[in-house]
């Protein structure tokens, strides 16, 4: 799986061990390293807003994830990216009647987008955002 974590605030910044709750600074290790991101729900860097009782998911209460922390909810979430499957592109542009949709043209806008991190492959070049790496 392919997956790039994003913060907010600046890359690359300090990384102390821990962070200040309401509104301090968004400098603390779970926050700088990107896949530590979830580290931080249910912590003091979080609202822990939650839910109504949903009774469409048997009652179930879900969590909104709101930072406390310099950066707010930028700070403590994450993103992934993902390309999506072969088939699934090529099944878009079958429906579309639009070739512009199939696997290829589309491997060819990732190839622009992407900058590969990790070992080199010929699908994933070195150039372009987001920053990829395997997980």
């Amino acid at each position: 799986m392919l997956v790039r974590f994003s913060r907010g605030g600046p890359v690359g910044g300090k990384s102390g061990s821990e962070c200040t709750s309401t509104g301090g600074d968004d400098e603390c290790q779970s926050i700088t390293k990107g896949l530590e991101w979830a580290s931080n729900i249910r912590t003091e860097r979080d609202s822990n807003f939650q839910t109504r009782p949903n009774p469409y998911l048997n009652g179930r209460i879900d969590s909104l994830a709101a930072g406390r922390v310099l950066g707010g909810g930028s700070s403590i979430n994450a993103m992934a990216w993902a390309r999506g499957h072969k088939s699934d592109w090529d099944y878009f542009a079958q429906e579309a009647g639009d070739p512009a949709w199939n696997w290829d043209s589309v491997l060819k806008l990732y190839r622009e987008l992407e900058d590969w991190q990790a070992a080199p492959d010929p699908d994933y070049p070195r150039h372009g955002r987001p920053a990829l790496s395997e997980t």
